[in-house]
């Protein structure tokens, strides 16, 4: 039974949590909501299983949120 991972923001849903969790990223840095971008970056990244390689991207992404 596949799961459906629901956008935070829109109620829009997914299969893939990284995807729901991107377009939750998008829609907080459109919307102005730092806070709440600066967690679902974290939420992309946490359980990355190359997540040290991405470091240079998430300092990057949190400087732009």
């Amino acid at each position: 039974m596949a799961i459906d991972y629901e956008c935070n923001e829109c109620g829009g849903t997914s299969p893939d949590l990284d995807e729901t969790v991107l377009h939750d990223l998008v829609v907080n840095i459109v919307r102005g909501n730092h806070a709440d971008a600066l967690i679902d970056i974290n939420r992309l990244v946490r359980d990355h299983p190359n997540a040290d390689a991405l470091s240079e991207r998430i300092a990057i992404a949190r400087a732009a949120a």
